[in-house]
């Protein structure tokens, strides 16, 4: 995760340094990244609940990064091959509700 924001960062900072940036970060990555990410995005959704998560087999790692979120893995899919559709690790990001 860090490697891919870092490889973001690094796009940006090319796209200003050589010419006009791009409108949008989307715009530097390719269209099988893009799809990747909308894969990504789609298989995640339904984990707006840690409970769903656990339900599914992720185990939280106690390792939380402020600003980041805390991370979550599901042993049962390590098989070394990336396949967004089955995210390895998930980053749980606690949101807080005040009630008046």
């Amino acid at each position: 995760m860090k490697a891919l924001v870092s490889s973001i960062l690094v796009l940006i900072l090319i796209g200003t340094t050589f010419g006009t940036p791009p409108t949008t970060v989307d715009d530097q990555l390719s269209p099988q990244t893009l799809a990747d990410l909308a894969s990504a995005r789609k298989a995640t959704a339904r984990f707006h609940r840690v409970d769903q998560a656990e339900a599914e087999g992720y185990i939280n790692l106690n390792f939380c990064e402020e600003g980041e979120g805390c991370h979550w893995l599901n042993p049962s899919l390590l098989d070394g091959v990336f396949d967004p559709n089955k995210p390895k690790v998930k980053l749980c990001v606690e949101v807080f509700r005040i009630v008046v």
